[in-house]
């Protein structure tokens, strides 16, 4: 109820200026002066309807803030460094209870951890029913990588515009990976172990799936905009115009359009990719290969951008 009052009464500046999450209200600008009018206006907001902020619990012109377990600033998002302690002090695991708990905090900042479903997969595999719990020396190392890697993670960049997005994905026997990029710069990793089921598909399907993955993780980034998707596998290139595609394939390809707003007009070219081909490094390591690239857009609606638009005005 509280939050449904809230977004009523700053619909008019939601993700304009404003953004809200339960009692937490954040004002961004672009510079002092235009803070102070927002500023101003979210007051009366407030004093319309009878709510007061408490002035101990408020902060003014800062250039970075706490949200959500990040640090966001103009620089883009950050780890939260309060966490940082937290993940690096961690007991030993001796249980699946604590297991799950440790994987509980480290998976919600999984987008900042390449190949995050490769390193953790020894300690899942304790989290299985009826799995007998034994620490072994691959679960030490993947506890202890997966420690490293939050500690010393990556800012995350956010786009600015609609062009320029890239989205590399790479899949193996192991698991799916992708990064989606702008303009060179990265805004997210993600990856996922395979279903039981996905890992007897042949590879055009496999390759085929491990695309849809990306799309779909990142639509509300890419939906209506163009988007350049770097592939390793040359079957996909004809996804669009291959008649003899099975009902999983018929599926899949369909997503394209659904998810990412991809289109069937236009034929896909070979490209070269970045040196050190990110997704490569996501799911297993190994030669780089030759890169093929699709590319598309859609009729629809420029995509939601609240928390891109806060970052990149500052707050």
């Amino acid at each position: 109820m509280f939050m449904d009052l809230i977004n009523m009464m700053f619909k008019q500046c939601l993700d304009m200026f404003v953004i809200v999450f339960i009692d937490d209200i954040l004002i961004f600008s672009r510079s002092d002066n235009e803070n102070i009018d927002h500023l101003r206006i979210v007051l009366q907001i407030l004093k319309d309807q009878q709510l007061y902020a408490k002035f101990s619990k408020c902060e003014f012109w800062l250039r970075s803030v706490a949200f959500l377990g990040h640090k966001v600033s103009s620089k883009g998002i950050e780890f939260d460094p309060k966490k940082t302690g937290a993940v690096k002090s961690w007991p030993r695991l001796l249980s699946p209870t604590d297991i799950r708990s440790f994987l509980g905090l480290t998976g919600y900042y999984r987008r900042f951890v390449e190949g995050f479903s490769c390193i953790t997969s020894p300690l899942m595999s304790l989290t299985q029913k009826k799995a007998k719990f034994l620490w072994s020396e691959a679960c030490e190392k993947s506890f202890q990588e997966l420690k490293d890697r939050l500690t010393s993670a990556p800012v995350l960049t956010l786009s600015e515009g609609t062009d320029g997005f890239m989205v590399y994905y790479d899949a193996s026997r192991v698991g799916l990976g992708c990064v989606l990029m702008w303009n060179g710069k990265v805004i997210s990793y993600a990856s996922r172990q395979l279903n039981v089921h996905e890992k007897n598909y042949p590879t055009h399907n496999f390759e085929l799936a491990a695309v849809v993955f990306a799309l779909k993780i990142w639509r509300h980034y890419l939906y209506g905009l163009h988007v350049d998707v770097f592939i390793d596998h040359k079957s996909l290139q004809y996804v669009f115009t291959q008649k003899d595609l099975n009902l999983r394939q018929r599926r899949k390809s369909a997503a394209f359009g659904v998810v990412a707003g991809v289109t069937r007009d236009g034929k896909p070219h070979p490209v070269g990719g970045p040196h050190g081909w990110p997704p490569q490094k996501v799911s297993r390591h190994g030669p780089r290969r030759d890169l093929q690239t699709v590319g598309g857009t859609t009729p629809c609606g420029p995509a939601l951008r609240g928390l891109a638009k806060f970052s990149d005005h500052g707050p």
